[in-house]
């Protein structure tokens, strides 16, 4: 299923990013939609500078609050264990979550954050989705774990884990733009 837009804007994304994210789960993806011509905004869920969950110093562009309200083309959510329990533990960044996907816009999980954030929000509801493999009990029962590195369903998009992040970057700026501008990113990158 494809979601390229008609627009002659650049479409937008939104990477939450919370204390215990992890790094390449966060930046990989939102690296690959910037290369894309996508307008990313990385979005802290509490805290401007966050550190990731090996350690590193992380930076968001905007706290959560000043985005209230906005409506991106995408919501990207990295995982790491602290991160995605951050996230989703989070009123302000559920409520964002929820309006997107309110809204049918592309929700994109990576790791933990399919089960620790999505799956308890109901948005796994009937769904194929994969995570990290260790998630995969904590997956709803009406959800459909698939061994795979990047599972589509309809608006939702979900990868494994870190190995898997450019792969997930890849899967959802094709759907933002289109396939060849993906193709082009990824032979970019020597992908």
């Amino acid at each position: 299923m494809t979601t390229a837009r008609d627009s002659d804007s650049p479409a937008t994304a939104i990477v939450l990013m919370a204390e215990g994210s992890e790094e390449i789960e966060t930046y990989a993806p939102a690296d690959v939609l910037v290369r894309a011509g996508i307008e990313v905004t990385v979005a802290g869920v509490n805290g401007l500078t966050p550190t990731g969950s090996r350690g590193l110093a992380m930076r968001a562009e905007r706290l959560m609050g000043a985005i209230r309200g906005q409506l991106f083309d995408a919501v990207v959510v990295p995982g790491g264990n602290g991160g995605a329990d951050a996230i989703a533990k989070s009123d302000e960044a559920m409520l964002c979550i929820r309006n997107h996907a309110e809204a049918g816009r592309l929700i994109a999980a990576i790791c933990a954050a399919p089960a620790v954030v999505l799956g308890p929000a109901g948005l796994l509801a009937g769904k194929r989705a994969t995570g990290y493999p260790s998630t995969r009990e904590m997956f709803p029962a009406d959800a459909t774990y698939v061994d795979e590195a990047v599972v589509e369903d309809g608006n939702l998009i979900t990868s494994k884990g870190p190995a898997t992040a450019i792969a997930f970057g890849l899967a959802i700026a094709a759907r933002l733009t289109d396939e060849a501008t993906a193709r082009e990113v990824a032979e970019g990158m020597l992908v």
